[in-house]
């Protein structure tokens, strides 16, 4: 199969959308990177950046590798499943994307590379499922509890870029509330009704019931919110910014609340836009509080 260049634009369109990822990364990155203090801005920032995208496509990569014959049972129109793109494909761009972020790290500082290596190194954990597979494939609840730590790993090697970084209170609320956020995203774009017909390893409602998985959502984004708010008062520039995300943060959970009685169908589709609208906006609050 030929014009790879075009096919790939087209696998990416669906898995992996570049505009939307770059907007997300974007503002993760800047987010975490000028809540350090005193943020300075240089051209290895840039690299920084470039590395976290890269991360975030090689995650999504080795995911169509490993999840390869359980997609192909049950997400047939899948691109990698339907032959948009082969897996051999897949593989030879993964080894280049690894290889590109080690090139943009490894004549980096001591500490932004070995930062960088315990990223690289818990992501192939991750590509091999811990070597816990059976155990972790019971439930899709413990499978995503550790792969999500990915996320604070990625907060903390952003936080190297700035070569005065100290871990300071407001600095553990951030790796923790990244961890809790993306908790969110993960429940609620697989928060299933329970018609659907989804096995329980790709759906939440059907592995620890839709109540169990909608109260774990809300503890998730209830802990997100304390954690925000701790961290827009610590930095105490202006009262205003925590009183707008404490208002935007309970129109947020009403919404949650409203979405869980209704149950329309269309309810996954539903709860995932506005959760990830939730963090969209609240990493705008931690900018805004940083700058």
């Amino acid at each position: 199969m030929s014009n790879f260049p075009k096919r790939f634009y087209l696998y990416l369109k669906e898995r992996f959308p570049p505009f939307l990822y770059f907007i997300f990364i974007l503002l993760f990155f800047f987010s975490i990177y000028l809540s350090t203090e005193p943020a300075k801005f240089s051209c290895f920032t840039i690299l920084g950046f470039l590395t976290v995208f890269l991360v975030f496509l090689h995650l999504r990569l080795m995911d169509e590798i490993k999840d390869f014959e359980e997609d192909k049972l049950y997400f047939p129109d899948r691109p990698v499943q339907r032959g948009l793109i082969s897996l051999k494909e897949i593989k030879v761009v993964l080894l280049i994307t690894i290889f590109a972020e080690i090139l943009l790290n490894m004549f980096l500082s001591l500490k932004i590379f070995i930062s960088f290596l315990f990223v690289l190194f818990y992501s192939f954990l991750m590509f091999f499922e811990f070597f816990l597979k059976k155990i972790l494939r019971k439930n899709i609840l413990y499978y995503s509890l550790p792969h999500l730590l990915i996320i604070p790993l990625l907060a903390f090697y952003i936080f190297q870029y700035n070569p005065d970084f100290a871990l300071a209170p407001h600095s553990l609320l951030l790796l923790i509330f990244v961890y809790s956020s993306g908790l969110c995203l993960e429940i609620s774009r697989k928060l299933t009704l329970p018609s659907s017909h989804l096995p329980p390893f790709y759906s939440y409602t059907h592995a620890i019931g839709f109540k169990n998985a909608f109260l774990i959502l809300i503890f998730s984004h209830l802990v997100s919110i304390f954690l925000i708010l701790y961290f827009l008062i610590l930095r105490g520039k202006n009262f205003s910014i925590p009183l707008g995300y404490l208002i935007f943060s309970l129109f947020s959970i009403l919404y949650s609340f409203f979405l869980f009685q209704k149950t329309s169908p269309d309810f996954t589709k539903k709860i995932t836009f506005s959760y990830n609208i939730y963090v969209f906006i609240t990493y705008l609050f931690v900018l805004i509080a940083s700058l």
